[in-house]
């Protein structure tokens, strides 16, 4: 019997105009009727996820900074990356000039300012005061260097594409980091964590087994969470590689696979 549903958000429960469907949130609310925890497990903060997750059910949980950071049925953890890992990273940033974010749960520091990629003053009101995140920008490498905050995710964006890769190749170097890159992007976490490495915590956490526990996602940085999972199930819009490693593929974000999936894959099995 499945016991935890982990779903990515983006490309997964949000479709291409970044909504969740009616029909995801009814399965949802099934799964947790039925006494299934389901998490949103996301390299996305808290004050993103919280927003979603307000919009489904208070029950769900959350995993976030693409395992940085979890809080699922009362349990917490966090794994940040190591200081001088960041440090290092800070330094690149100001030797590449590229603009750079350094984020804690509470708390964000860019070394630019921000085109309007991130977005999170405007949840500030519909997110608990323990899960708000302050955002500052054109923050001094130097500030950040001497800053005392635990960083559980650092991401990279530029749109000197050149300058970009070239600091990702330094920071692919660098001892005690896990990296994802993109191609305009690259995110940092700890090698202590990843999607699925936070899973398989949360399972000890809960006395959860792993077979008891169901992945859906849609991308490359889902891959740990689905070789974790007794059932993984990649979105029909997932590329192909993608759905290549998983046991089943369910609808598109759009169809609203994961309200299919959950239905299909979960309950019908468990009635």
């Amino acid at each position: 019997m499945y016991k935890l549903i982990c779903v990515d958000l983006d490309g997964t429960l949000l479709n291409t105009r970044g909504i969740i469907t009616p029909q995801n949130k009814h399965a949802i609310r099934e799964a947790l009727d039925a006494g299934i925890e389901v998490a949103i497990v996301s390299g996305r903060p808290n004050c993103f996820t919280i927003r979603i997750m307000n919009q489904i059910s208070v029950k769900m949980s959350h995993i976030t900074f693409n395992g940085g950071y979890y809080r699922v049925a009362g349990k917490t953890r966090t794994f940040p990356i190591p200081a001088k890992a960041a440090d290092k990273i800070a330094e690149l940033a100001e030797t590449y000039n590229v603009r750079t974010y350094f984020k804690n749960k509470n708390l964000a520091l860019c070394t630019k300012t921000d085109p309007g990629v991130l977005d999170y003053d405007l949840y500030k009101e519909v997110t608990p005061e323990k899960d708000r995140m302050d955002m500052y920008y054109s923050v001094d490498t130097k500030r950040i260097l001497e800053h005392d905050a635990e960083y559980l995710k650092i991401i990279a964006l530029q749109d000197d594409i050149d300058a970009l890769n070239k600091m990702a190749d330094e920071v692919a170097k660098i001892e005690g980091i896990r990296m994802y890159r993109y191609p305009d992007y690259f995110e940092v976490s700890s090698i202590d964590t990843s999607k699925g490495l936070a899973i398989k915590a949360v399972c000890e956490d809960l006395g959860i087994d792993l077979a008891d526990v169901v992945c859906i996602g849609d991308n490359f940085n889902d891959l740990p969470m689905f070789e974790v999972a007794g059932l993984s199930v990649a979105m029909k819009n997932a590329p192909d590689a993608v759905k290549e490693k998983v046991d089943k593929v369910t609808l598109s974000n759009d169809e609203s696979g994961v309200a299919y999936a959950i239905e299909n894959f979960v309950l019908k099995e468990q009635k």
